[in-house]
């Protein structure tokens, strides 16, 4: 099956735990929002353009933004810290080759224009071929 996206979870620095990954794709978008919409850590899922389509409610707590907010626009460009968007952008690049990364530091600023520290476990999502 092909690439249809990344999705992708967050930890604070708090220690708080991310989605957890098993290995296993899963088959249905359904099944992915309610993974998300479960996580008990700040969860993203973006297009392959890098345009965001899942934001669970820890990152609405993480950031302020709602998820009206975000969907459809630019994670990288919009919300991640200018000097960690490089970086970013590789292990998202990346991920939709089909390589994962997991604990990648990095910042995004909130809607008061904080920072808040995280670290990205990214991986590829399948479209439903697997």
């Amino acid at each position: 099956g092909s690439c249809c996206g990344v999705c992708y979870g967050f930890r604070t620095d708090t220690g708080a735990s991310n989605m957890k990954q098993d290995g296993r794709y899963l088959p249905a978008a359904g099944d992915l929002r309610q993974l998300i919409d479960a996580a008990d850590g700040p969860s993203f899922g973006i297009d392959i353009q890098g345009r965001l389509n899942e934001w669970n409610h820890k990152a609405v707590d993480a950031t302020g933004y709602s998820k009206k907010d975000v969907l459809g626009r630019d994670l990288v460009n919009c919300f991640i810290a200018k000097e960690f968007r490089v970086g970013v952008k590789q292990v998202l690049d990346l991920a939709l080759t089909g390589k994962d990364t997991t604990n990648f530091g990095f910042s995004v600023v909130t809607r008061a224009g904080a920072r808040v520290d995280l670290l990205l476990n990214a991986t590829a999502r399948r479209d439903e071929a697997g």
